[in-house]
């Protein structure tokens, strides 16, 4: 007989987004995936809220922006069933970075000016007493410096198991060649990769990302769709809950160690629904 899990007895998952869409950008179709939702309780810490940042927004003031901005991420929240606690951080351009092109251009995310502020945030989230199985962050693919930040601090200075998510969008931006490349100068021995969804989530992502109305219009899912069709991690990777022959929606990269915590904690809702599939893994 299944044992039943309760919410009191659920393994809780830290999802670490920069910005207020980057989970439904990177991981949005993963979260739709069995076991994800029934298996753990979800928080979503949106690190850097405070934005000037809305190409779909008439306005330009900073406060109307963060306040459309936190009411977006608060409702995605609520369509997948998590909690959504946000940073006190303001992003690049509400703190001194001159434009665009200057985010891009920082070389080593330490010498952000607050990046120790940042660090002392993230970092008693990520100690073993804390209460959470995992910690998911970015692994600041395209370079975004928040993004770079939110990496560094997770790599040095998490206590529990740590998965990385392909930035979205900008990993389209790049050949699958090049993509795995990346993957292997950022995380080297530990590049062990897993696929929770495939391409048939796809669709369901895409709908529940016109949630961020002042950040997805028309045209903003075809660098989605471009990844779906491009993307092959190669070997080294799971496909949890569909065979490898298909594509994948988003792929995650850990340790060995943890690709096999999250395989073994969400076997039973594969093998329930996917039985070819676990058979691949």
């Amino acid at each position: 007989m299944t044992r039943r899990i309760t919410s009191e007895s659920r393994p809780r998952l830290l999802l670490l987004a920069p910005h207020s869409d980057d989970i439904a950008y990177s991981l949005g179709a993963t979260l739709l995936s069995p076991g994800w939702k029934t298996h753990y309780d979800l928080d979503i810490v949106t690190v850097f809220t405070r934005s000037s940042h809305a190409p779909y927004l008439s306005t330009t003031s900073a406060s109307e922006i963060t306040c459309v901005r936190t009411e977006e991420d608060r409702i995605y929240a609520d369509t997948i069933g998590a909690r959504w606690i946000g940073g006190p951080f303001g992003e690049t351009t509400t703190r001194g970075y001159p434009d665009t092109r200057s985010i891009y251009l920082v070389r080593d995310p330490r010498d952000d000016q607050i990046f120790a502020e940042v660090r002392d945030f993230l970092t008693p989230m990520m100690s073993t007493g804390n209460g959470y199985r995992m910690v998911v962050a970015p692994l600041g693919i395209g370079g975004h410096i928040e993004h770079q930040i939110v990496f560094r601090i997770v790599c040095d200075h998490a206590e529990i198991p740590a998965l990385f998510y392909e930035d979205q969008p900008y990993a389209a931006d790049f050949s699958d060649y090049y993509l795995n490349r990346i993957v292997d100068s950022l995380l080297g021995a530990h590049r062990n990769g897993l696929v929770c969804a495939s391409e048939r989530f796809l669709s369901e992502k895409i709908s529940r990302l016109s949630i961020y109305r002042s950040q997805f219009g028309p045209g903003d899912e075809e660098p989605l769709l471009t990844y779906c069709e491009n993307r092959r991690p190669g070997d080294k990777v799971r496909w949890l809950t569909d065979p490898p022959n298909m594509r994948a929606a988003e792929v995650l990269w850990g340790s060995e160690d943890t690709i096999d915590l999250v395989s073994g904690d969400l076997a039973r809702f594969v093998s329930d629904q996917h039985p070819r599939a676990r058979d691949q893994t």
